[in-house]
């Protein structure tokens, strides 16, 4: 065997015995993990007593949350479930929700919330990215929250592919009042919410989501979500924030009960408070004018004024025809000679110029009036 050769399969066998070491080293014997474990959840506590500022809504300080071995128990399984299925997310490789998996292994819990966090080593840094994400540091501050378990794996140890190298998996869980059991709680939530029409925007990813998600399911309560990645949600919520007077940026997951709008909301205790103190009426009694007029909207189906009137009516509940004045000529000059009547244009030389969209209530006509306000006022 020459020099070259055997320099080489001792560089190959060092290499092996280094890899070797390093996952020895990667992974955590119990007392290390339960090291790690004691301070992310003192980590917890500390942001929790302090209080906090997730997205724009303002935590108040809350009690600590105390360690229960069986939800680092389900934090480990979903880790490496997580690892050797080669997925990241709430959702198990066995379709499970974090919920069911919690309220599979014990009865004990009312509710729960899980975070999760990739490629951070420490329990400093994994915190860092929690709070400053507004969902994941709702739940941490979330004051209902009794018990915690935390879990941090290597996943190298499980699977060769993966972008990172640990995965993190911590879930909160509030202590279910034994005077009120399951049962009655579902009936409970059914009698406050029977007959409600609840529309839920927010994405699939928001950590509050998947908890008020769960929840609804659950009871059995009726719902439609609506994923604001679609433009046309996105257009909905601008719609429904502006008539509730909602001026700062949106705190998903946002919630429409009936005329009511409230915001950051992950708990179905929480959407019954936050109706009761927080909800805000997006149409007024004043536009129940609307109500029972007969409505023709003239104009152009991509104008914005146009589309942001028309998806008003929508949402109200308002009953109205749309007259497309590109798509058939008729409709335009039906609209001019309404145009012409009424005096409503402006002239501009020679020519009758108009500002869409142009709305005819009754035997009324306004022009220019994009929101039900300035319809109402030109009215």
């Amino acid at each position: 065997m020459n020099t070259s050769v055997k320099h080489l399969l001792a560089f190959i066998i060092i290499c092996f015995y280094t890899l070797q070491l390093w996952g020895q080293s990667a992974h955590l014997n119990s007392s290390e993990m339960e090291a790690l474990r004691s301070e992310m959840i003192q980590l917890f506590n500390e942001a929790r007593a302090k209080g906090c500022i997730c997205g724009d809504e303002y935590y108040p300080p809350a009690a600590p949350v105390v360690h229960d071995p069986l939800l680092s128990e389900l934090s480990h399984a979903h880790n490496v479930d997580m690892a050797k299925n080669e997925f990241r997310g709430h959702q198990g490789s066995d379709g499970r929700r974090p919920g069911q998996r919690v309220n599979e292994a014990t009865n004990q819990y009312a509710g729960s919330g899980e975070i999760l966090a990739y490629g951070t080593d420490t329990p400093q840094r994994s915190l860092e990215i929690w709070l400053n994400s507004p969902g994941h540091c709702a739940i941490i501050m979330n004051a209902d929250f009794s018990h915690v378990g935390v879990d941090r794996i290597d996943r190298s140890l499980y699977s060769e592919h993966g972008r990172f190298r640990y995965y993190w998996t911590a879930k909160f869980g509030v202590i279910k009042n034994e005077t009120i059991t399951r049962e009655q709680a579902k009936l409970n939530a059914q009698k406050t919410f029977s007959g409600l029409e609840i529309v839920v925007y927010s994405r699939p990813s928001e950590p509050l989501f998947a908890t008020l998600r769960e929840e609804l399911e659950i009871t059995g309560i009726n719902y439609d979500f609506r994923d604001i990645e679609n433009p046309d949600y996105q257009a909905e919520v601008r719609a429904l924030r502006y008539y509730a007077n909602r001026r700062t940026p949106a705190s998903y997951p946002i919630v429409r009960v009936g005329n009511r709008l409230v915001e950051r909301v992950g708990h179905l205790d929480d959407l019954e408070n936050k109706l009761e103190n927080e909800a805000h009426t997006v149409f007024t009694d004043e536009f129940n004018i609307f109500n029972d007029q007969k409505i023709t909207v003239y104009g152009r189906p991509r104008c914005n004024r146009t589309l942001f009137l028309t998806r008003s009516f929508d949402l109200a509940g308002y009953k109205y025809q749309f007259l497309d004045i590109n798509a058939d000529s008729r409709n335009r000059d039906e609209m001019w000679r309404l145009v012409q009547n009424q005096g409503a244009g402006t002239s501009s030389g020679n020519r009758l110029q108009v500002h869409f969209p142009v709305v005819q209530v009754g035997n009324r006509l306004a022009v220019g009036a994009s929101t039900l306000e300035a319809l109402l006022e030109a009215l």
